[in-house]
C-alpha cells in the first residue's frame, strides 16, 4: 500500500512539474516575442509619428487639425486643401503581419466624399513626403475608402459604401464593398499579411477579405484623410493602434490566451468549491 501511495505521489509531482515547465516555457516565449506595437490615444499630437500635410501641396498643415477630449479631428474647411495624417516610415524588419485598429467617426459634407485609410510600402525613410516624386508616399498596398459618391460619372464601385480596394481593383475587379457607417462611432480593423498579400477588414463584427500584393519594400506608411468635394467633411479618431508581428508569434499569443482563460476557469471552479 505504501509503495502504491509513493508511486501515485510521484506521478502527481511529475505531472505538476511538466505542466509548470510547459507554462513557464510559453511565458518566456511570450516575453521574448519580437512584436512592435504603437498606441495613440491623442492626448497630444505625436509629431514624431505623424506628419500633418496639406492635400495636393503636401506642405506642413499642423494648424489644420484639432485635438479635444483625446480625439483628433481632420476637417476639410478649404476646398482641395484639407489636412491629412501620414505616419513616419515604419520599418517592417521581417514582420509578416500588419494589424491596424482604430475607433473613428466619419462625416461627409457634400455629394462627393472619399475619405480614406491607406497603407503604402516604400523604400524612402524621409519623414516629410517629397511632392516632386510621382508617388510621394510610396506604392499603395490597400485602400479603405469611405465613399459617399453621388456623381454620375463615377468610375469606382458603389455609391454609398466602404470600399476595400487592392491596387488592381479596376483591371481585375479586385475589391470588396462593406456597409457604410457615417455620423456614428465605430471600430475597424485592417490586417495585412505582407508575405502572401491577404487582407482582412473587420467592421461591426463582420470580416471582408481580398488578395492584394506581397510587400517588397522595407517600410510602410499609413495615410488617413477626409477628402471630398468642397468642404464640410471630417474624420475624427479616438484612438489608433498598430501592431507588427509574425504568424509564429500570433500562435504563441493564442496559446497564452488559452492558458490564461483555462487558468481563470480553474480558479473560478476552485472558489466555488470553497
Amino acid at each position: 500500500m505504501r509503495k502504491i501511495l509513493v508511486f501515485l505521489v510521484f506521478i502527481i509531482f511529475s505531472y505538476l512539474i511538466y505542466t509548470n515547465v510547459s507554462f513557464d516555457e510559453l511565458s518566456i516565449k511570450k516575453n521574448e516575442l519580437d512584436i512592435v506595437t504603437y498606441f495613440d490615444g491623442f492626448e497630444t499630437l505625436d509629431r514624431e509619428m505623424w506628419y500633418v500635410g496639406e492635400w495636393e501641396t503636401h506642405e506642413s498643415a499642423y494648424n489644420k487639425v484639432f485635438l479635444e477630449d483625446n480625439v483628433i479631428t481632420i476637417p476639410v474647411k478649404e476646398t482641395d486643401r484639407g489636412p491629412y495624417l501620414l505616419s513616419k516610415p515604419i520599418p517592417l524588419d521581417g514582420k509578416d503581419i500588419i494589424k491596424i485598429k482604430r475607433r473613428t467617426r466619419i462625416k461627409y459634407g457634400s455629394d462627393y466624399f472619399a475619405g480614406g485609410l491607406v497603407v503604402f510600402e516604400t523604400d524612402q525613410d524621409d519623414f516629410k513626403p517629397d511632392s516632386r516624386r510621382g508617388l510621394p508616399f510610396g506604392n499603395a498596398v490597400i485602400l479603405v475608402e469611405y465613399a459617399h459618391d453621388q456623381s454620375v460619372d463615377t468610375q469606382r464601385p458603389g455609391t454609398d459604401a466602404f470600399r476595400l480596394l487592392a491596387p488592381d481593383w479596376e483591371t481585375n475587379k479586385n475589391y470588396v464593398l462593406a456597409e457604410p457607417i457615417f455620423d456614428e462611432w465605430f471600430v475597424e480593423e485592417l490586417i495585412i499579411n505582407t508575405y502572401n498579400g491577404r487582407v482582412t477588414y473587420i467592421i461591426n463584427g463582420k470580416d471582408y477579405t481580398l488578395k492584394s500584393i506581397a510587400l517588397t519594400k522595407p517600410y510602410i506608411r499609413i495615410w488617413m484623410h477626409a477628402y471630398g468635394e468642397y468642404t464640410g467633411h471630417q474624420v475624427e479618431i479616438d484612438y489608433f493602434e498598430l501592431k507588427l508581428t509574425t504568424p509564429e508569434n500570433e500562435s504563441i499569443e493564442r496559446d497564452m490566451l488559452k492558458e490564461d482563460k483555462d487558468k481563470e476557469k480553474e480558479d473560478s471552479t476552485d472558489e466555488k468549491d470553497l
